[in-house]
């Protein structure tokens, strides 16, 4: 556990980043709704303050409930808020000098377990036009995060360590940890020691997949199984664009 210390301000004029969406959160009607919001959305999300989207929907309705409660619009509203509220209390104390306060508050530094990740990539032509997607479950099964990746010209190996790296990148940002799977032989033989790495290419992918491992365990699955991360790495091919839901 890591115990830190925020410095809050009684004005509020917020500008924090949304991490996820990449939007700016604007100036709200009720510049006092932040402060009574703050203590009441700990209980709900306990770990990580990332963008509203993210979250289960159980999650963001009770979200959306007490923002209502309090004054706030619909959905929308809360979506461009993004909810990232350790950036936004760091952010509204140097917004003014006004007489302040400091707020002692816990954080856990240990990531969450029995999530699931799964990639996969694949190239129209090998080497081709490329794509590589990624999905994060919670320990439900409910859908978090999705993401994929436009590559270019690459081979079907590339995109598919391509996947790997790009939501092990995010289960960090997340502080999740669990089981990353995969349909790819290659990939998945490789990360678990069972295949040597022989390519030099391949070398550098696995490196930089080593380097953002973390605690994650890997295992091959069926490529039926992997429907939903080959939808998005399509999506990457089909429009040649980056992004994420």
């Amino acid at each position: 556990m890591l115990g830190r210390a925020f410095t809050v301000t009684r004005a509020f004029t917020l500008t924090a980043s949304c991490t996820a969406s990449c939007c700016t959160t604007r100036l709200f009607s009720s510049k006092k709704l932040l402060p009574q919001l703050l203590p009441q959305l700990r209980p709900i999300i306990p770990v990580s303050f990332d963008d509203f989207r993210v979250l289960p929907k159980a999650q963001r309705d009770e979200v959306i409930k007490l923002w209502q409660q309090m004054g706030g619009g619909d959905e929308r509203d809360v979506e461009k808020w993004c909810i990232d509220v350790t950036n936004g209390m760091e952010a509204t104390a140097k917004t003014t000098k006004t007489t302040t306060e400091t707020i002692e508050t816990t954080e856990t530094t240990n990531t969450q377990q029995g999530y699931i990740l799964r990639f996969d990539g694949g190239s129209r032509g090998n080497p081709g036009p490329a794509g590589s997607g990624y999905v994060i479950y919670d320990p439900d099964g409910s859908e978090i995060h999705a993401g994929w990746k436009f590559l270019g010209e690459r081979t079907n190996n590339f995109a598919e360590y391509s996947g790997l790296i790009e939501g092990l990148e995010k289960a960090k940002q997340l502080g999740v940890v669990g089981t990353a799977e995969g349909d790819s032989k290659l990939v998945i033989s490789q990360m678990t020691g069972a295949w040597k790495v022989k390519h030099p290419d391949m070398a550098v992918l696995k490196q930089k997949a080593d380097e953002v491992r973390g605690n994650w365990d890997f295992k091959w699955i069926p490529r039926a199984d992997n429907a939903r991360a080959d939808e998005v790495a399509n999506i990457a091919m089909d429009e040649e664009t980056d992004g994420e839901c």
